[in-house]
Parts: structure tokens; sequence; C-alpha cells
């Protein structure tokens, strides 16, 4: 495996854990924080609830099949070796007597072997792949949206609130220069006005340090979530590498299987041309014995 690949694969396992990271600050930090929780809050919250949650799809399904699709390869190499090395006593015997009836049926018997192991391993793969697939489309297409929304739904909140802390100002400043001006006439009325005016500005004043406290809230709250959009668009553009290689990986257990299928098929009549097909079958299982060492030396932690 090229070493690009496994840092392809690597940063795609961080960036979906530090995914899940940001459920806490974005839920568990905003919702008692906020002095007046936005309306729309709630609503936005089930929506991500689902969206922070999906990168534990990730290390719960589909890292445990990275470590064991590899890994049952590796492990069957012992089995499928033995059947390989019987496979040899049988085809010697059959370039001395292609006919030989007992030799033609030992061999298929081990091939069939084989090819139970490979099904197996090729079920697991194909398993592993659309898993995958699924993994991307929705980090692509479903999370990713949600993610733009949370970030305009903060922005456009956090522009609102600025926009009323700067009225409260303004109104505070007409509120003084009001008071200010009948602090000088000495009625009872103005005296009323001066009264009415403070316990105004008193009321904007706590408005104001409430807007205040939620935007420092929701700067937060956006900044985390710009976070995780940034590491939803690594997600996604790692993922080509990725699917590639598993690809590959699934393409050489089909190449393998459509080989054990053709020797199996044709070596009641055709020694020759079923021998090569073996010699092809041992070769593609040694290149995915190498792959699969390669994929188990990666750390998903």
């Amino acid at each position: 495996m090229a070493i690009h690949e496994r840092v392809d694969l690597f940063t795609y396992a961080n960036a979906c854990h530090v995914v899940a990271v940001y459920e806490n600050l974005v839920v568990d930090y905003a919702r008692p924080a906020f002095q007046d929780k936005p309306s729309w809050f709630d609503s936005y919250v089930a929506v991500f609830d689902k969206v922070a949650t999906d990168p534990l799809k990730w290390s719960n399904q589909i890292v445990p099949q990275f470590i064991s699709v590899p890994q049952h390869v590796i492990n069957s190499s012992t089995l499928v070796k033995s059947h390989f090395d019987t496979l040899d006593d049988d085809c010697k015997d059959l370039s001395r007597n292609p006919n030989d009836r007992d030799a033609i049926d030992d061999a298929i018997s081990q091939l069939r072997s084989i090819l139970n192991v490979v099904t197996t391993l090729m079920n697991d793969c194909r398993t592993l792949v659309n898993d995958l697939d699924q993994y991307s489309g929705m980090t692509a297409q479903v999370d990713h949206p949600v993610l733009l929304d949370g970030v305009k739904l903060s922005n456009d909140q956090m522009v609102e609130n600025y926009r009323h802390i700067e009225y409260l100002h303004e109104e505070i400043g007409h509120l003084q220069a009001e008071i200010d001006a009948l602090s000088h006439i000495p009625t009872p009325e103005a005296w009323a006005k001066v009264r009415e005016c403070r316990e105004k500005i008193q009321s904007d004043l706590q408005l104001l340090n409430s807007l205040q406290s939620d935007v420092i809230v929701l700067q937060g709250m956006n900044a985390s979530i710009k976070g995780m959009q940034l590491q939803n668009q690594q997600v996604v553009s790692n993922f080509g590498a990725i699917r590639q290689q598993w690809g590959d990986f699934m393409d050489l257990l089909g190449n393998l299987q459509e080989q054990l299928n053709v020797t199996i098929e044709v070596l009641p009549t055709a020694f020759n041309f079923a021998s090569a097909e073996l010699n092809m079958a041992k070769v593609e299982w040694g290149n995915l014995l190498s792959m699969s060492r390669d994929l188990a030396g990666i750390s998903y932690s």
C-alpha cells in the first residue's frame, strides 16, 4: 500500500473521531448556557444530534470491519496454503496421468475449499464497501447540509443579537440624555419621567447583558460547527482513496474467485489450462495476503 493511502485512512479515521467530540461543545454547552434560547435551537439540535452521532457508525461499524476483513485473510493463510500444497501434489499426479480420477476429485475438493474461504471473504468485503458507500453518502449529502445550516442559523442569530445590542445602546443613550435634560426641571412630572427612564435603562441593561452573553454562546457554537464542517469536508475528500483501496481489495477477491471457478470447471478436461489458472490463483492469493498485511498494520486509534 502506498504511504499516502495509509495517511488518508488515518486522516479519515481521525476526522470521524474529531467530529464526535464537537457534540459536547455544541449541544451540552450551548443548551444550558443560553440566557434566551433561540426559537430554532431545539429543532436544530434534534437534527444535529444525528449528525453528531453518525461518527459512532464509523468507529462501531466500519473500523471493526477494516480490522476484521484483512485479519480474516491472514488467519486463513495457513489453511489456504495447505490446500495449495495438496493441489501441487495432485497436479504432479495429473501431469503424469491427466485422467487420474482420484487426483481430479481431490484437486476439485481442494479448490472448492479455497473457494469457500474466498467467497466468505468476498461477502465480508462487499458488506464493508457497501457500508463505506452509505457512510460517505450520508457524510456528504446528509450531514454536510445540516452543518451548513447550523453555521447560517448561528450567524444569523448573532447578526440579530448585534442589531438588538446596537439598538439598546442607542436607546440607553437617548434615555440618559432625557434624564440629563429633565434633571434641570424641578417638577413632579419631570421626576416621574426620570424615574421611568431609569427603570427602562435598568431593563435595557439586563437585556443587553443577556444578549451579550448569548452572543458568546453563539460564537462558540458557530466555531464548533464550522470545525465540524471542516472535518466533514476532510472526511469526504479523503474518502476517494479509501474507497479505491477497498475496491482494489475486492477486485483481487473477485479475480481469485473467477480463477478458482475456471480451474474447477476445466480441470477434468483441460489440465494444462487449469494448471495455468491455478498458478495465477496462487499469485493472486499472495497479492491478497500482502495487501491484507498492509491493511492490518494501520492504526485507527
